[in-house]
């Protein structure tokens, strides 16, 4: 994983001079074993979190019920207390901080009635996919019958970005689950003071790994 190459794709799009409507940030791996990326920061949250900011009109997070298992974000890593349940987990808390507070920060900029930005983040299910192949495969196979397909899986994630019904009812800030259900997070990934820390740890690490003139830019 290279946040270069992230950097570089957005980059490569601008250049294009064309709009921007809809932004799926569904990059993601799950409980895999120690990694860092290229620039020194842990493998999932690379992927799950530090991958995705940006700014459309419609933007969908891919969050996960497994932040409900894992509640609390805990900041830094380092291999000898790695665990990869935990840490997959605490990035899904992360997307549904970065949801919460990233909508909040753009209706503050532009008015809550004016902001025409939809910032939504999604659980798509437990859903059939290569996202499993580095989970002990006996409990994998153990979900099967509750596991649901990719075509089923993508149900919920295409009516947050697409369905005239977040604009109608101004759902912004919210997180869905199957199918298309506004449901609570848990009090940890919806506590706004929490939000903001991980927002602001979030540009810390990126001024650090990435580039130090590095900000969400809202």
């Amino acid at each position: 994983m290279d946040l270069f190459s992230v950097e570089k794709a957005a980059d490569e799009f601008l250049d294009r001079k064309l709009p921007l409507h809809i932004l799926v940030l569904n990059a993601g791996i799950m409980e895999t074993p120690w990694g860092t990326s290229k620039q020194g920061i842990e493998s999932q949250f690379a992927t799950n979190h530090f991958a995705h900011p940006a700014q459309p009109s419609r933007i969908v997070v891919l969050a996960s019920y497994s932040h409900e298992v894992n509640m609390k974000l805990t900041t830094g890593w380092n291999q000898d207390n790695y665990n990869a349940f935990v840490r997959y987990g605490e990035s899904k808390v992360a997307n549904i901080h970065f949801t919460r507070e990233l909508q909040a920060r753009l209706d503050a900029k532009h008015g809550n009635s004016l902001c025409k930005v939809f910032v939504n983040c999604v659980h798509p299910g437990l859903v059939k996919t290569e996202l499993t192949r580095d989970i002990n495969q006996a409990a994998v196979l153990a979900a099967q019958p509750i596991m649901i397909s990719t075509d089923k899986g993508a149900i919920t994630q295409i009516f947050v970005a697409g369905a005239k019904e977040i604009e109608s009812n101004n759902l912004k800030g919210q997180y869905f689950v199957p199918y298309c259900q506004v449901a609570e997070p848990s009090a940890d990934a919806a506590d706004k003071s929490q939000a903001i820390k991980t927002w602001i740890w979030t540009e810390k690490v990126m001024k650090e790994h990435f580039r130090e003139d590095w900000t969400f830019g809202v």
